[in-house]
């Protein structure tokens, strides 16, 4: 199961499951379970997941080449063979890393926002399901009254 993606720490670790300020465990529960099963919420996750990659692919080197080449002429041949490995300026490799690292902060800041914004749907329609239910409470109440 993906681990709960309400609280996300900007690291490599996984995301921590995060303190909910919610009033009771109702509440509480119901934004777990939205959060959990939203699928834009999985996908900004997993977006947010692949941009933490990225920081490792900009700093490597890139590939070393073999090259190969064989001559054929009368009488004899020549073999070659050759290895050449491309190395950037200096620093572009740090500033390639912050820069990806950068974007995963964004990324994860979209997923904050995404993630606030389903918390706010949750808690108004929690509230408005719970002040109905009190509501009817008092109405059958007061219908229990007039009844006697």
């Amino acid at each position: 199961m993906l681990p709960l993606i309400l609280a996300v720490v900007l690291a490599v670790e996984e995301p921590a499951p995060p303190r909910v300020y919610a009033g009771n465990a109702e509440l509480r529960a119901y934004m777990n379970e939205a959060a959990e099963n939203h699928p834009e919420l999985r996908a900004q996750y997993a977006r947010w997941k692949a941009s933490l990659e990225r920081e490792a692919q900009m700093t490597a080197l890139d590939d070393p080449r073999f090259e190969y080449g064989q001559f054929l002429q009368s009488e004899m041949n020549r073999f070659t063979a050759m290895i050449s490995q491309e190395f950037p300026w200096f620093g572009v490799r740090k500033t390639q890393g912050e820069m990806a690292l950068a974007e995963a902060e964004a990324m994860l800041g979209e997923l904050y926002a995404m993630r606030n914004a389903l918390f706010v749907e949750v808690k108004e329609a929690y509230h408005e399901y719970a002040y109905l239910r009190r509501r009817l409470e008092v109405i059958e109440a007061q219908q229990q009254l007039l009844l006697f």
